[in-house]
């Protein structure tokens, strides 16, 4: 169970429509969650392609902070797969 001031972030598993891999390679999608000047970065999920399970979970420290973004960013190495922002 979360404590106040605490969100509790599950990372389960993910669906792509973009390859940034290319022909010859399959992507290892890793995420990194940023909340103010925080960064949690997630393993990579090896050969896991469009469709990754991480099955990770996170507890970030809001605070007060309930009207600040947590954004959520998805990578195969440097490359962006996707990107979306949530309030906290």
């Amino acid at each position: 169970m979360a404590t106040p001031g605490k969100m509790k972030i599950q990372m389960k598993s993910g669906e792509f429509e973009r390859d940034v891999a290319g022909f010859f390679g399959k992507m290892n999608p890793k995420y990194v969650i940023e909340f103010m000047s925080k960064k949690t970065e997630g393993e990579p999920c090896y050969d896991g392609g469009k469709k990754p399970d991480w099955f990770k979970e996170h507890d970030i420290n809001v605070g007060r902070a309930l009207d600040k973004l947590i954004t959520f960013t998805i990578m195969h190495e440097e490359d962006i797969i996707g990107t979306t922002k949530i309030k906290a």
